[in-house]
């Protein structure tokens, strides 16, 4: 009974531990506004984007500008 005891809490500490030490990390997206002035539409503005070589882009604002976004 002790000896089960003593791997089932070692097993315990391992996983336990091994949650904490591994940690997943997300790339922080960067945005700029594009060269094109105006935009009508996300997937026009999405387009001039990733000529420019961004991930993605989108139409945002009063003022209808392209953002573009990117991993930094």
């Amino acid at each position: 009974m002790g000896k089960s005891l003593f791997v089932f809490m070692l097993l315990l500490a391992l996983f336990a531990t091994d949650k904490t030490l591994v940690s997943v990390t997300e790339a922080k997206m960067c945005q700029t506004t594009s060269h094109a002035f105006s935009c009508v539409n996300d997937s026009g503005c999405s387009g001039s984007c990733e000529k420019q070589g961004f991930a993605s882009g989108k139409c945002d604002g009063v003022r209808r500008r392209c953002t573009c976004y990117k991993k930094c």
